[in-house]
């Protein structure tokens, strides 16, 4: 009977305990991340007043969202593109989290993108808003962290 008793009451902490171990990955917190102009863009007029941020949240094990917002973003021909494209990087591995549609100066996007972590945010130029692998030139990017 002691024994049961004993079992008992260790199933039943075993969810508190790991509620005490601490936040859970639902729970992790955003980081914040400033987009910064591409050193080839900084002196053009275009570029001359864009402002941009992302948010990086892991929502579980290997799902990041990212959330991307810009102000006085030029249209895409402004690099002699089509699209923006917004990519989340690792170091090695670079996962399209979608595409940036400009409307008066004003972008953003709100993604989820399964990558084991991210290291950077990177937006580009693109001949369309699908590409499988970044191939047009760097815009915009900021480090993770």
């Amino acid at each position: 009977m002691k024994r049961s008793i004993l079992s008992l009451s260790l199933l039943l902490a075993l969810p508190l305990t790991a509620q005490m171990a601490g936040p859970s990955i639902a729970h992790a917190a955003a980081m914040k991340v400033t987009l910064n102009v591409a050193s080839a863009y900084k002196h053009k007029m275009a570029f001359a007043h864009t402002m941009a941020s992302a948010t990086v949240t892991q929502v579980k094990s290997g799902d990041y969202r990212v959330t991307v917002t810009t102000e006085k973003l030029p249209m895409p021909s402004a690099v002699h593109q089509m699209d923006y494209v917004v990519w989340l990087t690792n170091g090695n591995m670079k996962v399209r989290a979608g595409a940036l549609k400009v409307n008066n100066g004003m972008a953003s996007l709100k993604a989820t993108v399964m990558i084991s972590k991210v290291t950077d945010v990177v937006v580009t130029g693109e001949h369309s808003a699908m590409p499988a692998h970044p191939m047009g030139p760097t815009v915009l990017s900021g480090m993770v962290g």
